[in-house]
């Protein structure tokens, strides 16, 4: 057994305060331990399955959360129901015909990957951090010394999950206290559309947003909500995000009284175990609202440069033919690029557009 080191102990309370630093840790474990690769997995009754790796298997453990039930693999569920306290080889846990079986496994043996060991750490709030660690083919199982070495570091890698969960609900809240000292109702939002943190501004405004059940929320406005939950879908796929990134709320007029910009969090702003993935920003549609960028709107809405500058100008108060003109269109041109507008931004006429646009001009000040 090898004694961890003081500078891989420093790194893994270094990771709790910073989440991609766990990718590091886990690489160094890995080499301590004679292990291949290391992993560290995160579930909760409320969120899909997360994860994180050395780079050593990270292309194999993003296409293991991006497949089918994750976390219903055999081997996961073994070990999800033996929790083990210290590190155990999973091998010893399942019969050859489930190793044989598992569809994680056979992948894991064509990258030349074998026996794993495992240990599981109970999170506040139902969740649970797993630590896994695999050795080669060529090199055999773990003995006991390698499954002490890994043992001596478990106290640590287990007080830094701790800390790495609270302080991610601590993250969340702060954001959204930092958009209320801003007068911008916020929440963040975790996968699916449930509620991590809301600040007071944001519960004040029970008359546009419907609590659901499991923690998610609706907006009051069919029409507005569809746009929403079709957002919230689409922003977890990785290889087609969604196009209407802020939402027009109609007041009863038929004007926009209110826009819901949705930001996806990703990277670093979004943590393994807070595991937020969206931050939902409200703002209030007024007369004095000012004129957004065109690098903003471009931005909000994934407008080309040339649908920036005719929507900018119609939101100065220009008529389309007018605005048009400005831009160099024909109005059958101007007519299809408005079409597209519409589209990107979840809008049905210029009197919404035009409210919207104004709407998101004090995010660019």
């Amino acid at each position: 057994m090898k004694r961890p080191t003081n500078d891989l102990i420093d790194r893994i309370y270094e990771a709790a305060f910073v989440p991609e630093m766990w990718d590091d840790v886990l690489e160094q474990a890995a080499r301590r331990s004679r292990s291949a690769a290391g992993a560290l997995f995160v579930f909760s009754q409320d969120m899909p399955l997360r994860g994180r790796s050395d780079r050593g298997i990270r292309e194999f453990v993003d296409s293991f959360l991006d497949g089918p039930n994750p976390d219903e693999a055999p081997c996961v569920r073994r070990m999800m129901d033996e929790r083990p306290t210290s590190f155990v080889q999973v091998d010893d846990f399942m019969s050859p015909e489930e190793l044989q079986a598992d569809p994680g496994r056979i992948i894991m043996r064509s990258l030349g990957i074998g026996v794993n060991a495992c240990s599981v750490v109970v999170l506040p709030k139902g969740a649970v951090a797993m630590f896994l660690f695999n050795r080669w083919m060529a090199d055999g199982g773990y003995d006991t010394g390698l499954l002490g070495t890994l043992d001596a570091l478990r106290p640590h890698l287990a007080r830094a999950s701790l800390v790495s969960e609270r302080l991610g609900l601590e993250r969340a809240q702060n954001s959204v206290a930092i958009m209320e000292n801003f007068g911008l109702p916020a929440a963040v939002l975790r996968p699916g559309g449930n509620v991590l943190a809301v600040n007071a501004q944001f519960e004040a405004l029970d008359a546009l947003f419907i609590a659901r059940a499991f923690g998610g929320v609706s907006i009051a406005d069919r029409d507005a909500n569809v746009l929403l939950q079709t957002a919230v879908e689409d922003m977890q796929r990785r290889d087609q995000p969604s196009l209407v990134a802020s939402i027009p709320i109609a007041s009863q007029a038929g004007l926009p009284a209110h826009v819901v910009h949705l930001v996806p969090l990703r990277r670093s702003a979004r943590d393994i175990f807070a595991s937020a993935d969206l931050l939902l920003v409200v703002s209030r549609v007024g007369a004095s609202a000012s004129i957004p960028s065109n690098a903003l709107v471009m931005a909000l809405f994934d407008l080309s440069p040339a649908e920036s500058r005719l929507a900018l100008r119609l939101a100065a108060g220009q008529s389309l033919a007018a605005a048009a003109q400005e831009c160099d269109l024909s109005i059958a041109s101007a007519r299809t690029y408005l079409a597209r507008i519409f589209s990107k931004t979840g809008t049905h006429s210029q009197h919404q557009l035009v409210a919207l646009l104004r709407s998101t001009g004090s995010l660019g000040s």
